[in-house]
């Protein structure tokens, strides 16, 4: 869940360059336009959107400030034109339901809510981790991801990627601080979480982000001063099979609010701070 999330147009314009540019591309994000005036972007806040592998559906998370009254949304390109959006199927007035994404196939959509579950108690509040599989009529029904994904604090931000979920988490103790977890899906579920120590700080870092080749991770963070400086750490990328230890640069952009992860090609060596 994004902290500055006002307009869709912003985040939809992040998710675009996401699949459109490789790692090795430094060049300027293009110029954000607003998407779908009164309808789409609203006076509401507009936030964390997926598009479909087709490119012809689009999900997202709407709500009152303060993320209060959270729903995921979807809307269709028809004739070249956004179709008003409208509360997904499956989500529950009764509950927060937000963070949508789709997996990388399209059949499955990641979202976090508070709802309960049979192996959640019924008194929690926290936002946990669920999926849900596309169906030919629309949406089944969603499932809990269970313990070893979630836990008693909150959960924010999944994304899938090469097997494994990834997503953040402030269950490290650290009251309102987030950290950047992952858990392998393997043929008997999920196994435990595990903290991606290469890239959080002990600021706060939350929705990862892939690009579409795999070797650049994006996500925010409100790390700043020595904390935003480029450190080389020497650890096995594991972003992508077959790729060597490597130095990781992290760039944060003016306004401290986002941070990008690169491996150089040659996975050694010292970088200088971006």
């Amino acid at each position: 869940m994004r902290f500055v999330s006002a307009l869709l147009v912003l985040s939809l314009s992040a998710c675009a360059s996401l699949q459109q540019t490789s790692s090795a591309d430094d060049s300027p994000p293009g110029t954000a336009e607003l998407i779908g005036e009164g309808t789409l972007s609203t006076a509401a806040n507009e936030y964390n959107p997926s598009l479909s592998p087709d490119g012809r559906t689009l999900v997202f998370a709407r709500s009152e400030p303060e993320f209060r009254n959270a729903r995921i949304l979807v809307s269709h390109l028809r004739d070249g034109r956004w179709s008003p959006a409208q509360p997904i199927a499956f989500t529950d007035e009764r509950y927060s339901d937000t963070d949508p994404t789709f997996s990388p196939d399209g059949n499955t959509l990641y979202f976090i809510s508070n709802r309960p579950a049979l192996d959640r108690d019924s008194a929690r509040t926290d936002l946990d981790i669920w999926r849900v599989p596309r169906v030919q009529e629309g949406w089944g029904t969603p499932e809990h991801l269970g313990a070893a994904v979630n836990s008693r604090a909150q959960e924010l931000g999944p994304t899938w990627h090469d097997g494994s979920l990834y997503f953040a988490s402030s269950r490290g103790g650290r009251a309102r601080m987030l950290d950047i977890y992952r858990s392998r899906e393997g043929a008997t579920g999920f196994g435990a979480a595990e903290a991606l120590d290469e890239v959080n700080t002990e600021a706060s870092d939350s929705d990862p982000e892939f690009s579409r080749d795999g070797r650049t991770l994006l996500f925010w963070s409100d790390r700043a001063g020595a904390a935003a400086r480029q450190t080389c750490t020497r650890a096995d990328a594991r972003l992508r099979a077959g790729q060597p230890p490597g130095c990781w640069r992290a760039r944060s952009t003016r306004r401290g609010s986002t941070s990008r992860l690169r491996s150089p090609p040659t996975g050694g060596g010292s970088t200088s701070r971006a």
